[in-house]
């Protein structure tokens, strides 16, 4: 079993999202100008068209939409209604809309690692912040004893204020998750797909 970080990954903790459920577990694509326009159901389709960590990131654009689109609008998809002559037109390699490519091109670009390397800088930063408080005043204390209780105060007070922004986007993760995978690379695609179907079964 090894641990594989994604970044804005349909499937997190393991479980496969509902197309309603994934704006909702990723802030981030409600806020940017690049994917808010568009529903989940569009935005995983883009996801698994150009994020760099899909498992159809190697096949050529025209299986790659077909493929793609079986995934996403046959397996995924549920009870959201959708024009079946747009899926169609995904289908056979058309993607006309001007938003799909601008999706599909942050997804393309996302660097998980560096998102990653932040979300564990913060975690750092606020472990750092939890030993100052709660050690108290012993960490401002000098080799007579004396305590610095403004430095102690000032510190205190910049804790306090920071510590809810700097939760929530612990929270938020960068858009980040990490995927519990079985095999090596060259199966890790398959894995991944199947790992979604099972955990909707659920």
């Amino acid at each position: 079993m090894k641990k594989i970080s994604r970044t804005f990954s349909p499937v997190l903790n393991n479980k496969g999202l509902k197309p309603n459920e994934y704006k909702d577990k990723y802030p981030e694509l409600d806020e940017r100008d690049e994917t808010r326009h568009l529903s989940g159901i569009e935005l995983m389709w883009c996801w698994y068209y150009g994020s760099k960590e899909s498992p159809y990131k190697l096949y050529d654009h025209n299986e790659k939409c077909k493929l793609v689109t079986e995934f996403v609008f046959d397996t995924i998809r549920t009870n959201e209604y959708y024009e079946d002559g747009n899926i169609q037109l995904l289908r056979d390699g058309n993607i006309s809309d001007q938003k799909w490519y601008s999706a599909i091109e942050f997804f393309r670009g996302v660097n998980t690692d560096l998102r990653e390397n932040s979300k564990q800088m913060l975690i750092a930063i606020y472990d750092t912040y939890s030993e100052l408080a709660f050690a108290g005043t012993d960490s401002f204390t000098d080799d007579k004893g004396i305590i610095d209780i403004s430095r102690y105060t000032s510190t205190m007070n910049k804790i306090k204020e920071e510590q809810a922004d700097l939760i929530e986007k612990i929270e938020r993760g960068y858009g980040t998750s990490v995927l519990m995978s079985h095999g090596d690379k060259n199966n890790e695609g398959q894995y991944y797909c199947a790992k979604y179907i099972k955990s909707k079964r659920h």
